[in-house]
């Protein structure tokens, strides 16, 4: 549009020529597409192991526990004036703390009478100390709770703080855990390592493994915890609380198959391991 040479009229038509360019719309944003077998360099540079066990991501400490995967775990929170259930802390005296998915409440232990390990009906069946819960792999039983803020720390030697778990009813409860014992095993060796419906999985910063119930999500499936992949995969962060399932394999032979890339190293996984991935640099 050309404007008139007259003073007023120049500045009319320049005016309207303003309004109308601001009242355009932004040109669209192209989605970004996450390729889950794509080298990420900054990601296998973001994990540090701290000297206590923790995990450091992108100056974000995360605590020793189910953080292999990088993907930390909801906030264990206890509300002002609550009691805690690991310790019964703002309970009288005769009482203990339970956990549901309502929050934790003071019970009186003389009610309570089910042992560590055995099956329970609801929150206020277990001994002092102890929680009705359920994990993937068996439940509802009594275990004692940990947190994910703490981890390991609140749970015995030879023991780990392993997360998600969910109430006696099935109703999750973000941000706690169970101790369980520590059961090592061979990444690419679930079949002879673990029992019938378990796979192998890296379980903690610390690059240990163990045997978990096996999670069915194939290579490049969006995932949210250590063992929601199949056996011989590895969930990898992409994004924060969301990864994929990305192969492992033996840094010696190169297992990938055609298409996923070659056995790279990685922090995370134990020596003499690696994710199968492709490097971006390859692609453009």
């Amino acid at each position: 549009m050309k404007c008139p040479t007259n003073l007023g009229a120049t500045l009319s038509c320049l005016a309207f020529l303003a309004s109308a360019c601001a009242e355009l719309p932004d040109p669209p944003v192209e989605p970004q597409v996450v390729d889950a077998n794509v080298l990420d360099v900054q990601t296998l540079d973001a994990g540090s192991s701290g000297g206590d066990g923790s995990v450091r991501e992108n100056d974000a400490e995360l605590p020793p526990g189910d953080a292999a995967s990088m993907i930390p775990p909801p906030i264990c929170m206890i509300p002002e004036g609550a009691c805690d259930p690991r310790s019964s802390e703002g309970c009288g005296d005769a009482f203990t703390c339970l956990i549901s998915a309502g929050g934790t409440s003071c019970a009186d232990q003389r009610t309570l009478s089910i042992a560590e390990g055995e099956s329970c009906a609801y929150a206020h069946d277990c001994s002092p100390g102890l929680s009705c819960v359920s994990t993937r792999e068996r439940g509802p039983i009594c275990r004692r709770p940990c947190c994910s803020t703490t981890g390991d720390a609140d749970c015995r030697e030879g023991e780990r703080c392993a997360w998600p778990v969910s109430d006696a009813e099935g109703s999750g409860l973000p941000g706690w855990g169970v101790c369980r014992d520590r059961r090592a095993c061979e990444l690419l060796a679930s079949e002879s390592t673990c029992e019938e419906g378990e796979a192998c999985y890296v379980v903690a910063a610390e690059r240990d493994t163990e045997c978990r119930s096996a999670g069915e999500l194939a290579v490049g499936a969006v995932c949210r915890s250590v063992n929601d992949c199949r056996a011989g995969l590895y969930c990898q962060e992409r994004m924060s609380g969301v990864g994929s399932c990305v192969r492992l394999c033996d840094l010696d032979s190169d297992t990938c198959p055609m298409g996923e890339g070659r056995c790279r190293e990685f922090a995370l996984v134990p020596e003499g391991y690696g994710l199968c991935l492709v490097d971006a640099a390859a692609r453009e």
